[in-house]
């Protein structure tokens, strides 16, 4: 603006504040494909009617997922300060490493209680998901009342190894009519392209590696440590109530959208 009209920028921000124009942060979104905007709200109705059934419903959902953990972290160091008594401290932070690695971290989410980590294969496959499902799952069941286990819903989003023929099969036969997942043969079909409805998404990833990434990391060992940690400290059930909360206001919002972006509109709680 100063270029185009050759005045100060000085002068442009007295005129702004004058008129009362401030500035605002832009949004990022994930990209819709048109088909989106009816997927989306399908999913969300449908929920929405098994509430209307069961006001308890969503909390009756196992929401899984994994996420990769790597030693870089968060490289955007936009909003990361430090603050000091001296003129300037130059404070640095290595971003690049010879020796890499990373740990994949699996999750489960239901009623108000979180329950992980698990390490899961870095690189999954349908088969390996499977074997995941079939020996590991079951084990982590132990401590939900018998009720509950018959009753829940099972989810994960659209990741390949989720949309495997041989996961689909099984969760026919283990949760059958019960499962949340990608395609049209899916029981509910979750929407593609929605983090903006996804927990995981939209809170508990975000949250889980501001906190693991808050320090430097130096070894899998203690990445691996702190990721527990920050688990167990994430494990408060009014955090997850809050997390359910907004779950359910994501929908309301999509649906009264038409599928179409409103974290713009909304400010998670």
């Amino acid at each position: 603006m100063e270029r185009q009209v050759r005045v100060s920028k000085s002068t442009i921000n007295r005129v702004l504040t004058e008129q009362l124009i401030g500035p605002f942060h832009i949004q990022p979104v994930q990209e819709l494909l048109p088909h989106d905007l009816a997927a989306r709200p399908q999913c969300s109705q449908i929920i929405q009617q098994y509430r209307a059934e069961d006001m308890d419903f969503h909390k009756k959902i196992l929401i899984t997922y994994e996420s990769l953990f790597t030693r870089r972290g968060i490289t955007n160091l936009h909003n990361q300060h430090v603050y000091a008594d001296e003129k300037n401290p130059h404070a640095i932070r290595a971003k690049s490493f010879q020796r890499e690695f990373s740990i994949n971290v699996w999750i489960r989410f239901i009623n108000n209680s979180l329950i992980g980590p698990i390490r899961l294969p870095n690189h999954l496959d349908g088969n390996s998901y499977l074997d995941f499902l079939q020996n590991t799952l079951p084990d982590l069941f132990d401590d939900l009342p018998l009720n509950l286990r018959n009753q829940m819903y099972f989810m994960h989003d659209g990741a390949p190894p989720h949309f495997a023929r041989i996961v689909r099969q099984y969760l026919n036969e283990q949760f059958p009519g019960r499962w949340i997942g990608r395609g049209n043969n899916a029981p509910i079909s979750w929407p593609p392209r929605s983090p903006d409805l996804n927990p995981y998404d939209f809170f508990i990833w975000d949250d889980l590696k501001q906190k693991v990434y808050s320090v430097s990391i130096e070894n899998e060992e203690q990445l691996w440590n702190i990721i527990q940690n920050a688990v167990q400290e994430l494990q408060n059930e009014e955090t997850l109530k809050i997390v359910h909360f907004n779950f359910l206001r994501r929908i309301d919002f999509c649906i009264n959208g038409n599928g179409g972006h409103f974290e713009h509109l909304i400010k998670s709680q």
